[in-house]
């Protein structure tokens, strides 16, 4: 990947998102034959750009908004030269991944096998 210029991540564009969970440490959305699994930073913003959901203790949360991307599709998954993933789903809403954490994966993508 360039320093300069962001990255297309191709394999999720076109996904429709199937299912999206949360545990104490990470979130993760299943977009049919692909992932992605956060474990750092990460806010849902709504098509005015207003943070509607985002990282936070799991004893703190009162709401968990990204579930609204279930049944969307992906139409735009960038890697931004400072290593940020950002994704935009066909409702406007928008998923934004930070790496903020040195020395540990903030994000993972996943891609399964097929045969």
């Amino acid at each position: 990947m360039s320093s300069t210029a962001e990255q297309t991540v191709v394999g999720h564009i076109g996904e429709t998102v199937t299912r999206v969970t949360i545990d104490h440490e990470s979130v993760g959305l299943l977009l049919g034959s692909s992932g992605v699994n956060i474990d750092g930073s990460w806010a849902l913003l709504d098509t005015a750009g207003v943070v509607i959901d985002s990282d936070c203790k799991y004893a703190d949360r009162r709401d968990f908004m990204l579930w609204k991307a279930i049944g969307t599709t992906v139409v735009s998954s960038i890697i931004t030269q400072d290593n940020q993933l950002h994704i935009v789903f066909s409702n406007g809403l928008k998923l934004e991944a930070r790496s903020d954490n040195d020395g540990f994966e903030d994000w993972q993508l996943i891609r399964k096998k097929t045969r």
